[in-house]
C-alpha cells in the first residue's frame, strides 16, 4: 500500500524532501527544497552539500550499493543506504512494534527505559537488514 507523501510543513504546497531532527530539543521540520533553501542558514546550507557530497559518494551501510540517501548527525559516521534497502528500512520503520519514542526530556528514568528499547529496536533492525540483504542476493544469484 502505497504511503502518503508528506507536505511541507512552511509551505504546506509541495512534498517535504528535507527532515530535519534537533535531538537536544526533540524538534523536527519537515520542509521542500525550496522552503529549506529560502529558510536555512548559510551554515545549515553549506552542512547540506557536504552531506549531499557524502551520499553521492557513499556506500549502503547493508549492502555496499551506491547510496541514494542516508542521515547524519553527532560527530560520527554518516548512515546511509541504497534504494532497495531504504524500501526495507521503511518498512521495519512502520511496524507497530519498531515505534521511535517520544524523548522523555525531563525523566532520566524514563529516558533510560527509551534508550534501551531503542539499542533493543536497533538490533532488530541489523538483523531485519542482513535477512532482507541475503534474500536479495540469492534471488540475484539463482
Amino acid at each position: 500500500m502505497p504511503q502518503e507523501q508528506q507536505l511541507c510543513d512552511r509551505c504546506r504546497k509541495r512534498p517535504a524532501t528535507v527532515h530535519i531532527c534537533h535531538a537536544d530539543t526533540g524538534e523536527s521540520k519537515n520542509l521542500c527544497n525550496q522552503c529549506y533553501q529560502e529558510s536555512a542558514s548559510p551554515e545549515e546550507l553549506a552542512s547540506t552539500s557536504g552531506f549531499r557530497d557524502i551520499v553521492r559518494n557513499g556506500k549502503c551501510r547493508y549492502c555496499g550499493q551506491p547510496a541514494v540517501g542516508g542521515s547524519g548527525g553527532f560527530g560520527g559516521e554518516p548512515f546511509l543506504w541504497c534504494e532497495p534497502c531504504r524500501r526495507d528500512l521503511v518498512e521495519f520503520w512502520q511496524r507497530p512494534e519498531n515505534a521511535i519514542q517520544e524523548w522523555p526530556f525531563d525523566d532520566e528514568a524514563a529516558q533510560e527505559r527509551v534508550s534501551q528499547q531503542t539499542a533493543e529496536r536497533d538490533q532488530r533492525q541489523e538483523e531485519f537488514m542482513k535477512h532482507r540483504v541475503s534474500e536479495r542476493r540469492s534471488k540475484n544469484d539463482g
